[in-house]
């Protein structure tokens, strides 16, 4: 809703603008709401802000289910909090780890959130740097991201999970492709999402369908070819307005 807002005030403010969003969905909501900047709009995803040196052939895996993401409200933690309290009530053998950081201003919320988790032995991991939050990602069996609007190609937190070869449980909305489809488990509940994990847990051919299906994709989109679009989208730009050669 605030991109289209911006959006709407472009005529009067830029002329000749190209505009740039991380999903079809995106794209085809301002094209929707402002029809005359369809041939403006240029999609460039965005890839895993972890950076992933590589998942070992032989790293073992855990019976673990983590979240990662900010800690902050609605962004599905409770959700994997009530996910964590089925897994103790079916006596579940499982690691259940929350890896992240605690968005600021929200340090009350994160620590009533700790407070609450006391009982379940979840392990509470804040702060860490990218590297050690790669090695946590690539020990983990499962990923359990609940986003409340659904999986998309704007969620930097899956994208960090697919990366490290991590099957992921998620949800899915209007804004979810049709080809993420075939790297996640979907589940609109928590009691949804341990069913998708007890079956992930015991079944590794699919487990390992996921996990090569997510590293492949993760593949396709790194920062450095995200660079090389921004480059030629500029230059683009900049010979639409001068009418000369390539700029750089």
């Amino acid at each position: 809703a605030h991109l289209l807002r911006k959006a709407s005030l472009l005529p009067f403010t830029i002329r000749s603008p190209r505009l740039i969003v991380s999903s079809e969905f995106e794209r085809a909501a301002l094209v929707r709401k402002i029809p005359w900047i369809a041939s403006r709009v240029r999609v460039i995803p965005i890839a895993s802000n972890i950076a992933s040196t590589s998942v070992p052939a032989d790293c073992r895996r855990v019976p673990s289910v983590i979240y990662f993401g900010l800690i902050m409200p609605e962004k599905g933690l409770e959700d994997f909090v009530r996910l964590a309290r089925i897994v103790r009530a079916q006596r579940r053998p499982w690691e259940l780890e929350i890896i992240g950081k605690i968005a600021p201003g929200r340090e009350q919320y994160a620590r009533q959130m700790i407070a609450s988790t006391l009982d379940l032995d979840i392990q509470w991991t804040i702060d860490l740097d990218a590297e050690q939050v790669h090695r946590r990602l690539i020990r983990s069996r499962l990923a359990y991201l609940p986003y409340p609007d659904g999986a998309s190609e704007r969620r930097g937190s899956l994208k960090s999970v697919s990366a490290a070869g991590l099957p992921c449980i998620t949800t899915r909305s209007r804004q979810t492709p049709a080809d993420l489809l075939n790297i996640v488990a979907i589940a609109a509940t928590p009691d949804e999402a341990f069913i998708r994990a007890s079956f992930l847990m015991e079944n590794d051919g699919e487990w390992r369908r996921l996990s090569h299906a997510a590293l492949n994709r993760s593949l396709t989109v790194t920062w450095p070819g995200i660079a090389e679009s921004h480059i030629r989208l500029y230059n683009e730009y900049l010979q639409s307005r001068n009418g000369s050669g390539a700029h750089r």
